[in-house]
């Protein structure tokens, strides 16, 4: 897995959503600080944390570590206010 574009990915897909990205470490119970230097320093997690974080956006954890494969999980992000519409 390449962490790079694991986490290019993850910042493309907050910003397609409209928040910052302190919300959405808030929205996954993760401290902001952590994912601020999650993202600065490009650290490789956990699958369990790769997991709920890409179930907060809504999307697949395949899309999040390969850049393909289905959003499968739309509409079902853990973010309040944020709706996720996929189109095939």
């Amino acid at each position: 897995m390449d962490i790079t574009k694991f986490w290019k990915r993850v910042c493309d897909e907050i910003k397609a959503r409209k928040i910052s990205r302190k919300k959405f470490a808030e929205s996954v119970d993760i401290p902001y600080n952590t994912f601020k230097s999650w993202l600065y320093y490009n650290r490789s997690i956990e699958v369990g944390t790769a997991y709920d974080i890409a179930v907060a956006l809504g999307v697949s954890l395949e899309y999040l570590i390969n850049g393909y494969g289905r959003k499968k999980n739309a509409g079902n992000s853990r973010i309040p206010g944020i709706s996720v519409t996929v189109t095939p």
